[in-house]
């Protein structure tokens, strides 16, 4: 989804190609991947996702349709958090803000604010069209993003994310299943 895609090295890095209109592709500007022959293999950073840090699991979000840059994109870190960047129209990346994150240097690495899920440990990581979702080491489920159509299944239709006061604690939980 959303025009880009990710790809999981086993010792934890990933890379990144495709649309980068919103800096989906973690890699600090807002230049496509791939649609040059020099732009591949090693040619291809790595997303700096911070010192330190391995991913775990790498999910892409957004939308397919080529006149919309809805493109984002969420990493599980090992130790539980997560981090997004890319389009954050709707609060998508999870950080309190609409601001889209990945287009400068300066964006990404140690600088990349974590999702704040409040005191609890993600395990699982899965993203939607406009929306994320994180599965919970107490077995529950919290989501985030764009909503229109309940998709986060809080019994409205308010975007989750896109102010500070609708994350941590007050980002509610829900039961799977």
């Amino acid at each position: 989804p959303g025009n880009h895609q990710c790809y999981m090295f086993p010792f934890g890095g990933i890379k990144c190609w495709g649309n980068n209109g919103r800096g989906q592709l973690g890699l600090g500007d807002s230049h496509h991947r791939g649609d040059q022959s020099d732009e591949m293999d090693s040619e291809l950073p790595f997303v700096d996702v911070g010192e330190g840090l391995a991913v775990v699991k790498v999910v892409t979000g957004g939308t397919d349709d080529p006149t919309m840059s809805y493109g984002f994109t969420c990493a599980l870190l090992s130790g539980g958090k997560i981090k997004c960047w890319g389009d954050n129209t709707f609060g998508q990346l999870g950080l309190g803000h609409t601001t889209a994150v990945g287009t400068s240097a300066e964006h990404m690495g140690d600088q990349l604010k974590y999702v704040d899920l409040g005191q609890v440990t993600a395990i699982d990581l899965d993203a939607g069209a406009l929306h994320a979702c994180a599965l919970l080491d107490d077995g529950t489920m919290k989501c985030w993003g764009g909503n229109m159509f309940g998709e986060l299944g809080l019994g409205s239709t308010s975007h989750r994310g896109d102010q500070e006061s609708e994350m941590g604690v007050n980002l509610p939980k829900l039961l799977p299943g």
